[in-house]
């Protein structure tokens, strides 16, 4: 286990490319005798998150020119030899290991997970008026959701009286 290493900061987005899920298994292994210091991991996740973006969104640009069907299917080389996967959310996974493994009580690492998730519902409301979803209920959001992810869980029953 490679500590609060330089040699972690610089290699790190290699893997994370690569692999995102693997990837992220370097800030949240718990194999650490120190767990790495949150906002500097947070401040490096949304970094490599717009790198990739900004790759793809370049990459895309460059593709659009030879074959617009392709490019659009096809997710884009990363400069680090790999493809990008823009779909993963780097910062979502490491706030969920943080809160919900780590069991950190830091209002602010909450607040950022909540403000995170209201952003992906209100994504997710404006995508189905757009696709012309009829959505009637917050618990109706959360169910498309949740199909959606990877992560979410349902929610428990109400408690019966």
């Amino acid at each position: 286990s490679v500590g609060d290493d330089p040699a972690l900061w610089r290699f790190a987005e290699w893997v994370l490319i690569k692999s995102p899920s693997e990837g992220i298994k370097i800030f949240t292994s718990d194999s650490r005798p120190e767990p790495l210091p949150p906002d500097k991991v947070l401040d490096y996740l949304n970094r490599v998150a717009h790198a990739a973006v900004a790759e793809q969104t370049a990459a895309g640009s460059q593709q659009r020119g030879r074959a617009q069907a392709r490019a659009d299917e096809q997710p884009a080389e990363s400069s680090v030899g790999g493809k990008v996967d823009v779909a993963f959310d780097y910062k979502q996974a490491y706030l969920e290991h943080l809160i919900f493994y780590q069991h950190n009580q830091d209002p602010k690492y909450h607040n950022q997970f909540a403000l995170l998730l209201l952003k992906k519902v209100r994504d997710l409301k404006l995508i189905a008026e757009v696709e012309g979803d009829d959505v009637d209920s917050d618990e109706e959001l959360f169910r498309q959701a949740r199909a959606r992810s990877t992560r979410a869980q349902a929610p428990p029953p109400p408690p019966s009286s």
